[in-house]
């Protein structure tokens, strides 16, 4: 979670389904929200940067309608970095 170079949390590989991916856009979308609400902002929700091949952009697409996440964008840029690590898989 966060960018590459600043980082929210650490990078850890999680796997489509109920107990990957999903459960971890629910959970830090929980947090954001119990956050907003108590600034008195309570319809602010996660906001997700989607960069992917067409086949995983599809699952997760998936996944952010199972997670209820609202806000997203969908870019195709990726940094020297990214497709470095990309790359490496």
């Amino acid at each position: 979670m966060g960018l590459y170079f600043t980082p929210i949390t650490r990078l850890k590989e999680l796997n489509y389904g109920k107990y990957g991916i999903c459960q971890e856009l629910f959970n830090r979308n929980k947090t954001i929200m119990e956050y907003s609400t108590a600034l008195g902002k309570p319809k602010i929700g996660l906001i997700i940067i989607i960069k992917s091949n067409y086949k995983n952009l599809i699952d997760i697409l998936d996944e952010m309608t199972i997670a209820k996440i609202e806000t997203y964008t969908i870019v195709n840029d990726f940094t020297p970095e990214e497709s470095k690590l990309l790359a490496s898989r």
